[in-house]
């Protein structure tokens, strides 16, 4: 009887959970945006361009990749003058249910606050919070080129869409 008892005990250890068997997914996202944050009293910014959304089964191990328009748009308030000339963004370790499906559309960034006087060839690595409906994560942004200055409190708004 022990050795039944430990027999099924070891079964069912080894049995993948509900969760496990529905499928997870881990995906990362790569890219690059530029564009102009401008404002007097009102200010805005929009930034965009392309990247690759590349999501693992984490279950079967297969691997879909596609390209995507990357898109970063803010409003509020402030004194701004800048052009961003290119901000390279990453994530990794995006911990999802259905994969690409979970990551694309648009993401509450939160507001922003900042200050800043830009010279040519500023570098910046910084990171923004992403949140929607339950899924988060962190975007990173790395070697920004940027010119001008500004200050401001935006509210921001990114977003993955699928080409």
């Amino acid at each position: 009887m022990k050795i039944f008892a430990s027999l099924v005990t070891m079964i069912l250890l080894t049995m993948p959970l509900a969760s496990q068997a529905a499928g997870g997914y881990t995906c990362s996202l790569d890219g690059s945006i530029h564009g102009a944050s401008i404002g007097f009293v009102i200010s805005g910014q929009v930034l965009g361009g392309d990247g690759r959304l590349t999501c693992r089964n984490e279950n079967n191990g297969r691997i879909d990749e596609r390209d995507v328009r990357l898109h970063l748009v803010g409003g509020g308030v402030g004194f701004d003058f800048t052009v961003v000339k290119s901000v390279r963004i990453h994530a990794v370790s995006i911990e999802t249910g259905r994969g690409i499906d979970d990551v694309r559309g648009s993401f509450n960034v939160g507001a922003i606050a900042g200050a800043q006087i830009l010279t040519d060839g500023v570098s910046v690595d910084t990171s923004l919070k992403l949140s929607r409906d339950g899924l988060g994560f962190d975007l990173g942004l790395i070697g920004e080129d940027a010119v001008g200055l500004g200050v401001r409190l935006q509210g921001m708004v990114f977003s993955v869409e699928v080409m």
